[in-house]
């Protein structure tokens, strides 16, 4: 199967301090009740830091916009937090009543450009407004993750959970640049979280 560009759906206008580049990150959910596909996508603002926010689209007819989020879906978190200078979805998935956003929470450093962990937020009011589940993220360094995890994929098979995300291996020096290099993961969980 080859891919066929069509045209580009969305991009951010700047006109708001919190979204002056970028619609990266696009990550669908379908709402039934409002038979809308909500894409959550991460922008930037002119310091480079990363927000979410969503643009509601045709189900039946994904090229036409229904409506554009005019706020973030959360704050960035505190400083000092993992997720200071971003917060990017990376998978939003329907728990019970609620919409469960696992997103990678960034900040910078000074050996390297940037330090990644997979945080959870909460929401249950379809995505208009999302809250962090703990303040810190649920997938960080360890014993196993040296360096950092990023970009998820969550999905609930019967009672178990499976999850796919990024994992950096190591940072190389790369024409005078720090570069990181990944592996694709999986993990499983009964509950999400742990």
């Amino acid at each position: 199967m080859s891919w066929k560009r069509i045209n580009k759906i969305f991009e951010p206008t700047g006109d708001f301090s919190w979204s002056k580049s970028h619609a990266q990150v696009p990550v669908p959910i379908y709402l039934k009740e409002l038979d809308v596909l909500r894409v959550f996508f991460s922008t930037r603002d002119l310091n480079s830091r990363t927000n979410t926010s969503f643009v509601d689209l045709s189900a039946k007819d994904p090229s036409k916009i229904l409506y554009v989020h005019d706020k973030p879906v959360m704050e960035l978190g505190e400083i000092g937090a993992f997720d200071d200078c971003g917060v990017m979805a990376s998978c939003v998935i329907k728990v019970k009543n609620e919409l469960w956003m696992y997103y990678i929470g960034w900040n910078v450093r000074n050996t390297i450009p940037f330090h990644n962990s997979i945080g959870l937020a909460v929401s249950d009011d379809n995505g208009l407004t999302f809250k962090r589940k703990f303040a810190g993220p649920v997938i960080d360094r360890n014993h196993i993750e040296p360096f950092f995890a990023g970009t998820i994929d969550v999905k609930k098979i019967n009672n178990k959970w499976f999850c796919w995300y990024l994992s950096c291996t190591e940072w190389r020096e790369l024409n005078g640049k720090m570069e990181p290099r990944y592996h694709i993961k999986i993990a499983t969980s009964f509950d999400g979280i742990n």
